[in-house]
């Protein structure tokens, strides 16, 4: 489920919610510069980045998508949770037949489209064989100019299904 009410239950998703607020004060965005690594430490493991790559018209899908995204960072945490695949530097159409791309370019997109953070939440993750794991993403925009969103910030919190 993908939604721009962002009631998270995740404590790792509130505090990057109110750590990207915090950044941004009165301007629509903050920018990667304002990210300070050791002031997140904590979500260091659950944070992944993207770039934002504008398709030109004739490059765009057969949806007519006008995004692509480049993952940037992968945390530690969900680099092991993903097992084999090689994420970094990887283009999301390039996975386009695994869950967890089509649920994070859904995500990503939704971003640009509403030049706001969005939740996303699943009863089940999209890595393979961690079905049994709920899932709940927050997805923030970047923007090195102050009004074209060129990153996505993000962090994955899994949580065990109750039986």
């Amino acid at each position: 489920v993908l939604g721009r009410e962002l009631n998270f239950d995740s404590s790792l998703l509130i505090e990057l919610l109110a750590y990207w607020n915090a950044k941004r004060g009165g301007r629509l965005f903050p920018s990667r510069k304002d990210i300070v690594p050791r002031e997140i430490e904590k979500l260091l493991p659950w944070l992944h980045m993207f770039d934002v790559i504008d398709l030109p018209e004739g490059e765009r899908d057969e949806l007519g998508y006008a995004n692509d995204f480049r993952v940037r960072l992968i945390g530690t945490a969900i680099a092991e949770v993903a097992g084999n695949l090689a994420l970094r530097d990887r283009l999301i159409s390039q996975a386009k037949h695994e869950l967890f791309a089509v649920r994070t370019w859904q995500g990503l997109q939704s971003v640009v489209d509403t030049r706001q953070p969005v939740r996303m939440i699943s009863d089940s993750s999209a890595f393979r064989g961690m079905d049994y794991m709920r899932s709940e993403v927050c997805l923030a925009p970047l923007s090195s100019n102050g009004a074209d969103i060129d990153i996505i910030i993000g962090i994955t919190s899994l949580q065990a299904r109750s039986p």
